[in-house]
């Protein structure tokens, strides 16, 4: 009796132990830290991913547990082969995961080049070959029951660590916030005032200055779209990626790791200075961008397109499907990991909306291009829009005609794309017979960085200089005017107001060329978003070698 019970108990124990932590670290830990270190991308909340995220537990844990249970109604020396394998597998998977995914592809939609990460297959072949040999050196000298105590005490140890580092990490980005139920919608999209004033933002995301100037240039068919425009060709950004640079063009405000990202958002949708304005003359306001604060504030609801409807998932099971591909591009073998990729926008494809009248706002090219072919409505108050599209930015899934291709192209018919893209929206204000009562302003957040694989998002430059047109009121000229004057993203506040008061867009700014200025911008790599480091930009925005590191750097500290 005491044999049989000796027996049965650390078989049960130690099976347990290790189909619950293979389960956590797959199903639990690696989705919860991507969730947390990635918190204001995604537009659920822990609320929603947990009990997915347990779902997803209970089949790994039940399919190892069972697993383990057949194995021992087999025989014990069977159950210890099997324990063992597992283990193998778990310690491999562990170390994968957590010590050798330091250098993976960019989730940005770009085309990944797996020659460039090959040397990644040898750390792999490495470690399995490193494991399984220790493995079999233990056995043969310390026998299997040994090996198999060894992987329950590993199994408890990694267990106890991932447990502590997933509350830590929660704890340190607000892991627990309840976002609420904002939803972006395509409200009052195709609506404009008539009698009134209008005001609008385009931003095409990722639209370098020196492409768009070069295509004007040589396009005279593009360049009329913007013959009442001036191009400031000398623009100096402000962050090299859209999380900071779209909230700073919005309220010229530096983020500067002092409070949580997320605060930051609230606080520029709340207090940033062009809102006020606005406001105090009498503009109703909308806002499409998904790049938000995802949190219940009823300050939000003054953007009449934001509205409080709760938000599910359309499907678990593509929502487990896609967060297994993304913890296999971390955890999986090399050769692998190519069939890992997933973008984080898919999330966004996921949400669905209870009663919702209007469509979930995207900022796809081709839905931004479907949406202009609705009839224009017409409202009597002033009316502001500030509207976000992916424009140039990766994939390149776009030829410049604006039509989506197999395959990709290249980033000069990105650019050439999102210009026609603004051109049809202004070809569409001005068929709507409100173009010359609006303020229009096309933008871009960041430029793009095509440098080779080697310095990609290694260094800032490309991404330091964004486009801008400016048109004002009733504003009118025979052909497109270009400003070398040496403005940056943080003018923009005062050009606002002077927009607003009547000013042309050739004279918003009281620089002009051949000022001499300094133009900060804080850079930071993709892969280390939470690490700036301080550029003063001496010279025109395009040039690289004017570029000037002041040494002075930002860091966020938990």
């Amino acid at each position: 009796m005491n044999k049989r019970t000796k027996t049965k108990k650390p078989f049960l124990i130690k099976s347990i132990v290790l189909s619950i932590t293979m389960g956590i670290m797959i199903c639990i830990f690696e989705p919860l830290q991507l969730y947390f270190t990635n918190i204001e991308e995604y537009w659920f909340d822990i609320y929603n991913l947990f009990p997915v995220c347990l779902k997803m537990f209970a089949a790994l844990f039940g399919a190892g547990l069972l697993l383990f249970i057949m194995a021992r109604l087999i025989g014990y020396k069977f159950w210890k082969i099997i324990y063992i394998i597992y283990g193998v597998v778990f310690l491999c998977t562990y170390i994968q995961g957590n010590y050798l995914a330091g250098n993976l592809p960019l989730l940005d939609g770009s085309v990944v080049n797996w020659q460039n990460y090959d040397y990644q297959r040898k750390y792999t072949i490495i470690l399995w070959s490193a494991v399984i040999l220790i493995t079999a050196l233990v056995g043969w000298k310390r026998k299997s029951e040994f090996v198999v105590k060894m992987y329950f005490y590993i199994s408890s140890v990694v267990l106890s660590v991932l447990i502590v580092t997933c509350l830590i990490t929660g704890m340190n980005n607000n892991g627990l916030l309840d976002k609420g139920d904002l939803t972006v919608t395509t409200d009052k999209f195709m609506t404009m005032s008539k009698e009134g004033k209008n005001f609008v933002i385009l931003l095409l995301d990722a639209t370098r200055g020196e492409e768009m100037y070069e295509l004007l240039m040589q396009d005279d068919e593009i360049r009329a779209k913007f013959k009442d425009f001036t191009y400031y060709d000398d623009t100096m950004g402000s962050y090299p990626l859209t999380n900071h640079s779209l909230h700073y063009v919005l309220s010229g405000d530096w983020y500067e790791y002092d409070e949580l990202i997320n605060d930051y958002r609230t606080r520029v949708l709340l207090e940033a200075p062009l809102f006020t304005e606005l406001q105090n003359r009498d503009y109703s306001m909308e806002l499409y961008t998904l790049e938000m604060p995802f949190v219940d504030n009823e300050g939000f609801y003054r953007f009449d397109n934001f509205k409080k409807k709760q938000a599910w998932f359309s499907s678990e099971w593509k929502l487990i499907k896609l967060e297994l591909r993304l913890v296999g591009l971390k955890y999986a073998p090399y050769d692998l990991k190519r069939r890992c990729l997933a973008l984080p926008d898919e999330f966004d494809n996921l949400k669905v909306v209870e009663d919702l009248e209007y469509e979930v706002y995207s900022p796809e090219n081709s839905f931004f291009m479907q949406h202009l072919k609705e009839e224009m409505e017409y409202i009597p108050e002033n009316n502001f829009k500030f509207i976000h599209v992916n424009g140039a930015h990766v994939p390149f899934r776009y030829n410049r005609n604006v039509e989506l291709i197999d395959g990709q192209t290249n980033y000069d018919e990105a650019v050439a794309a999102a210009a026609n893209m603004a051109g049809a929206y202004i070809q569409k204000l001005q068929a709507s017979g409100v173009y010359d009562n609006t303020v229009i302003i096309v933008l871009s957040d960041h430029g793009y960085n095509d440098e080779p694989y080697e310095n990609l998002y290694y260094n800032p430059y490309g991404r330091q200089q964004p486009i801008l047109f400016i048109k004002g009121f009733n504003e009118h000229h025979e052909e497109m005017q270009v400003s070398e004057a040496p403005v940056a993203q943080g003018d923009l506040q005062e050009a606002y107001v002077k927009l607003m008061d009547g000013s042309y867009g050739s004279d918003v700014f009281p620089y002009k060329e051949g000022d001499q200025r300094e133009r900060r911008f804080l850079w930071y790599r993709s892969d280390r978003s939470t690490h700036f480091e301080e550029y003063i930009q001496t010279g025109h925005a395009s040039n690289t070698e004017t570029m000037i590191r002041t040494g002075k750097v930002y860091d966020w500290v938990d």
